[in-house]
């Protein structure tokens, strides 16, 4: 994965239809906000399908994200708090956080370091 974008994606349950629709949603918000993020262009494979399985996912050039730290997290929580069921993944590199239903402080605190300019590698 490309550290210079942050990945977001949602899942719900076994409809890609519906996680399309949340996602489409997520990326109407940030946009609304200001924030430069746009479909990712290389979606991302579906672990243990069979055939053709892609996962739609939103990019956020790591930079913008950085800038637009507090922006950002605010629309990602508030996301996920308005329907618990999804699970958000968001990455960086080798960073991932996944959150659902009410984020937890461990949740929020890896959220900003995926989202944050901090080092990617995982050293602080």
């Amino acid at each position: 994965m490309d550290s210079a974008e942050v990945r977001l994606e949602v899942f719900a349950g076994h409809d890609p239809l519906r996680a399309e629709r949340l996602l489409r949603s997520l990326l109407d918000e940030l946009a609304t906000r200001g924030v430069d993020a746009q479909w990712a262009k290389e979606p991302a494979p579906v672990a243990d399908a069979k055939g053709v399985a892609e996962i739609a996912a939103i990019a956020i050039p790591a930079v913008a994200a950085a800038l637009r730290s507090d922006t950002v997290k605010t629309v990602l929580v508030e996301f996920i708090r308005r329907d618990h069921r999804p699970i958000l993944r968001a990455s960086r590199g080798s960073r991932t956080v996944e959150i659902t239903g009410e984020p937890t402080p461990a949740m929020l605190e890896a959220l900003d370091k995926v989202i944050g300019s901090g080092p990617e590698d995982g050293s602080e």
